[in-house]
């Protein structure tokens, strides 16, 4: 069986749920084992993705752990001390955490997760990056080893420390992914009740939200490759030559877990490896401020398999594509519906996966 190709959403839009038979779209509902959206029941087991579109925070935290998976942990950050940290969860109590299993620390909430920081080196808010290891941290102050000598800094000036050695894994390839309104991503094994959801967690425990916390769910069967799962630089971006005054360009949004969601520009393409055929599905909206219409083209191996418009201020809106049973290079590329060219215009695709091609 070919593998499953996604790209979580980030961009606005209502509530999806797919399986492998179907997108259906509309207000999602948490029931007992099952999810309820568009008037149908679907059981947790048949559910892919439940991407949300959130409109309220109901928990909050100043500090984060993020974790190479991708994990990121709200947290209150209490001390550090030797190979732990001590951190108060907002959702689970108070643990204390193995410092050989984060990747970073932010001190500040909603940092930008950028993936070109160095290791073993303390950012700082409006001063310059300090190299060094964490001695300890306090309520207060942290100690920092570095070339400099033994510093001691007060935590107010302190932006992100991102750790040198490679972190110990927490979750496996195949848990499920939970995302919160307040910025939490964890990895475990989803369950969910009436207007709840749980998750069974190797750190926290079994963590327990209302639904209404909830931004979304993915699930990663054994045959599903995520493209923030592939090489680093797979999926690029490149303006087209030859389009008059478009200075497009395309942007592959990303978190610390990889590509979120693709914006693209007018006159602007998006070149993405599919490994194995299927079936593409995506939400397709127009880019925030639109004034001219857009259409989107795709093709596999140069043969062409989509094209859709999108006018501004349309609602979101699923389509499908038939991308054959031996995939390969997937170009995306977005190209004025109209002439003259109204800018600015373009699409954002949201939720893109590829849904394998059975074999007989």
């Amino acid at each position: 069986m070919a593998a499953l190709l996604v790209l979580a959403a980030g961009a606005a839009r209502g509530d999806v749920v797919q399986t492998l038979a179907e997108r259906v779209q509309g207000d999602v509902t948490f029931l007992d084992g099952a999810v309820s959206v568009a008037g149908k029941t679907l059981p947790l087991a048949d559910v892919l993705l439940v991407s949300r579109a959130a409109t309220r925070a109901t928990l909050s935290a100043p500090q984060a752990l993020r974790l190479a998976d991708g994990q990121v942990w709200p947290v209150q950050l209490r001390r550090v001390q030797g190979k732990k940290a001590q951190v108060v969860s907002p959702i689970a109590g108070a643990r204390d955490i193995d410092i050989d299993t984060l990747r970073a620390i932010d001190f500040a909430a909603n940092l930008e997760d950028r993936g070109d920081q160095a290791g073993g080196t303390l950012y700082r808010e409006g001063g310059e990056p300090i190299p060094g290891n964490i001695i300890w941290i306090d309520a207060q102050r942290m100690a920092l080893d570095s070339p400099l000598g033994l510093l001691t800094l007060g935590r107010d000036t302190a932006a992100r420390y991102v750790f040198k050695h490679v972190p110990k894994p927490v979750s496996d390839p195949t848990d499920d992914e939970l995302r919160l309104v307040d910025g939490s991503v964890l990895r475990g094994k989803v369950a969910i009740g009436n207007d709840r959801v749980e998750l069974r967690h190797a750190i926290w425990g079994t963590i327990s939200v209302p639904g209404a916390a909830v931004t979304a769910i993915t699930r990663f069967p054994a045959d599903v490759t995520h493209v923030r799962d592939l090489p680093a630089g797979a999926a690029t971006a490149k303006a087209i030559v030859g389009t008059g005054t478009s200075t497009g360009g395309a942007e592959v949004t990303s978190g610390g877990a990889g590509v979120r969601v693709i914006t693209i520009q007018l006159g602007a393409s998006v070149r993405v490896p599919v490994a194995g055929g299927g079936t593409l599905a995506a939400t397709l909206m127009p880019v925030a401020g639109a004034r001219g219409a857009a259409k989107v083209k795709m093709s596999i191996e140069g043969k062409a398999v989509l094209e859709e418009s999108v006018a501004p201020g349309a609602n979101a809106r699923p389509v499908s594509a038939d991308l054959g049973a031996a995939g390969g290079e997937l170009v995306i590329e977005v190209v004025s519906a109209g002439e003259p060219a109204t800018y600015p215009g373009g699409a954002v695709l949201a939720d893109v996966l590829v849904i394998a091609t059975k074999k007989p």
